[in-house]
């Protein structure tokens, strides 16, 4: 892909802050302007009962102009639903670690088992701090530098602001009922999705369904932290 255009915006995921992404963004080229868009965590102008599509229009509003977009996790769902709907604002599209249907059922098992995922969402209701160390142990697993992910990762759980419950748990209701199997199979825009080899929360075979996949080796669910180097080689060299 041959393109102009500089400017890069992140879609965060799930239970994360901005922070996540700080050596990710200090390892890109100094030519890039780069937007962090957090999804709702705390306080949110949205309050706590919204949808994807609620997501999707407040990502469109807070998008002013062309732009590159890298989408992690839920992220990548909210920013594939604002691309189906062809935004001319999108030059291309990177999803990082997203599941077009997060939870198995209706013919997809590349997903959680619903089981699973009830158990972690009561874990929610019951302490959200201890769902989000959950949560951290969960994105590491696997991973070639586990260990020192985790460690990373609990870090980043213990020094952000506490999260509003009924907004997480708002974010893992559109989780539970996301299917946009239909948007994977293609865009408009240019379009990548990467997968964790060892990622134990979207199944490494969602990349044989994507259009236009790429499987990072030994890495888990987030290449931010554990292959930096890595996925801003695989991001400039798509956006190039």
């Amino acid at each position: 892909m041959t393109s102009d255009c500089q400017k890069i915006t992140i879609v965060n995921g799930w239970g994360a802050g901005a922070e996540l992404w700080d050596d990710f963004v200090a390892q890109l080229d100094s030519r890039y302007q780069v937007d962090l868009i957090n999804l709702p965590l705390g306080e949110s102008d949205l309050g706590c009962d919204f949808s994807l599509l609620d997501l999707a229009a407040e990502l469109d509003r807070q998008i002013t102009a062309k732009t590159h977009i890298i989408a992690w996790s839920l992220g990548g769902n909210v920013a594939m639903a604002l691309a189906n709907k062809c935004s001319d604002k999108i030059v291309s599209l990177l999803t990082v670690a997203a599941n077009p249907k997060f939870i198995q059922g209706d013919g997809w098992d590349n997903g959680m088992p619903r089981e699973t995922f009830d158990e972690f969402y009561q874990s929610l209701l019951n302490n959200e701090v201890k769902a989000l160390k959950l949560f951290a142990g969960l994105q590491a697993v696997g991973d070639r530098q586990e260990k020192v992910l985790l460690r990373k990762l609990r870090q980043l759980v213990g020094s952000q602001e506490p999260l509003n419950k009924q907004v997480l748990a708002a974010g893992l209701n559109i989780l539970a009922s996301v299917d946009q199997r239909e948007y994977w199979l293609g865009l408009s825009c240019p379009e990548k999705h990467l997968y964790g080899e060892y990622d134990s929360l979207v199944p490494v075979e969602v990349a044989e369904f994507s259009h236009n996949s790429a499987v990072m080796s030994g890495i888990s669910h987030v290449p931010m932290l554990s292959a930096t180097a890595a996925l801003v080689a695989i991001v400039e060299e798509f956006i190039a």
